[in-house]
């Protein structure tokens, strides 16, 4: 496992933060900061984050975390947005899950064709097909091949849902 940066405890970041709208405040500013102005910046991929000091050095932490372990007092492995905005981090956009949770919120912006999420084309001889197919516990598993891609993606999600995993709408 990589290097994993140390983050504050609850009761330190409650004592220099206040928390309002899916935005930290300082609570005591020092020098140029402001009590007025919400803490962070943002990075070029979208993320907030903010330079401060914890245990003697200066770091720079991910907003989003910051305001998890402010609210839960934990630092979970995968924090995902729900809606998918890396700088939205109101508390309830926020989320503890598994990093292919995770990854399945990514949306359809990381594909190169137009198919919904689930669908390939699987061309062969004369006949155009679609297959769904879902990832489960590690593995591949191919749902079916049709005839439209409206039919291979309702069985896609008719799958995931019979199996009890998780579904995005893309």
């Amino acid at each position: 496992m990589g290097y994993r940066t140390e983050y504050p405890s609850q009761d330190e970041l409650r004592e220099t933060f206040s928390y309002s709208d899916g935005q930290l405040f300082w609570r005591s500013p020092k020098g140029k900061q402001d009590a007025t102005k919400p803490v962070g910046y943002a990075t070029r991929n979208g993320y907030l984050i903010t330079g401060y000091s914890f245990k003697g050095k200066r770091h720079k932490y991910l907003l989003h975390r910051l305001i998890w372990i402010w609210h839960h007092g934990n630092d979970p492995d995968t924090i995902d947005h729900i809606n998918r905005d890396r700088a939205d981090n109101r508390i309830e956009n926020l989320r503890d899950v598994s990093l292919s949770v995770n990854h399945m919120n990514r949306g359809d912006t990381h594909h190169v064709n137009e198919l919904p999420r689930g669908v390939t084309l699987q061309k062969g001889g004369k006949l155009k097909r679609y297959k769904a197919q879902r990832r489960v516990n590690g593995k591949q598993v191919c749902i079916g091949l049709y005839e439209t891609v409206q039919e291979a993606s309702v069985a896609y999600r008719a799958f995931s849902l019979g199996a009890g995993l998780p579904v995005f709408d893309t």
